[in-house]
């Protein structure tokens, strides 16, 4: 099946089976962006650090930049803006929060551009949604914007998974810096050496990565298609 991310890297995720998927629905979530993300990164990983899949992986991963976050901070453009996301959507920027923090680990080139992105979006998270009395955050991280009054699980996930996943990478050694002007091994942001002079080495454990190789890899060539 062909079609479910283009050229820019948008990445969709449904079809009308009514009429033999020949129509894809073109709205986008930031769930499935960030599952593409890391897919690819692992692609990137296996094939030892190939052009084709760091041109990939910058794709999705500027297009979800651009589409995702707002002066840095993450939002679900689909349904947020309009406060109609349902329970299953105010989990999917925890989801996308997770797959980027879990990305530089097997290319560590996009630090550079995910770092901080987590660290403002984990910000936001803290000081806009989760400052309630009562420990529980909203769904929303941008101020002034709408609001639901209805604390769910999906919104208490995704503002403490965003932060636990800021947490997470910086602990591992990782620096923040400008895209534009710090690359490692000179690189440009759709390329970069994983062996030598990465951010971080780290060791892979095989019964970890075979689960997600297969679940992942699977999807990241269901979706690619002819791309």
């Amino acid at each position: 099946m062909t079609g479910f991310v283009d050229q820019n890297g948008s990445v969709y995720e449904g079809a009308d089976g009514t009429i033999n998927c020949t129509e894809i629905n073109h709205i986008e979530w930031t769930a499935t962006a960030g599952a593409l993300i890391f897919g690819s990164a692992l692609m990137y990983d296996i094939s030892n650090a190939s052009k084709q899949w760091s041109d990939r992986l910058s794709t999705i991963l500027n297009h979800t930049e651009s589409t995702f976050f707002t002066s840095g901070i993450m939002n679900d453009k689909a349904c947020e803006s309009s406060n109609t996301c349902n329970v299953d959507q105010r989990f999917y920027k925890g989801i996308l929060a997770r797959n980027l923090a879990l990305t530089p680990l097997v290319a560590p080139f996009t630090v550079y551009q995910i770092l901080p992105l987590l660290q403002s979006s984990a910000k936001a998270a803290a000081s806009t949604a989760c400052s309630s009395s009562n420990g529980s955050c909203g769904f929303s991280w941008l101020q002034n914007a709408k609001e639901s009054s209805s604390l769910d699980l999906g919104s208490q996930y995704s503002a403490f998974e965003v932060i636990l996943s800021n947490i997470a990478a910086t602990s591992r050694g990782f620096e923040s810096g400008d895209n534009s002007t710090q690359q490692p091994n000179n690189q440009s942001s759709s390329s970069g050496d994983k062996k030598s002079g990465s951010p971080l080495t780290v060791e892979l454990k095989s019964t970890n990565w075979f689960s997600l190789l297969v679940v992942l890899l699977a999807g990241v060539f269901m979706f690619y298609g002819g791309f």
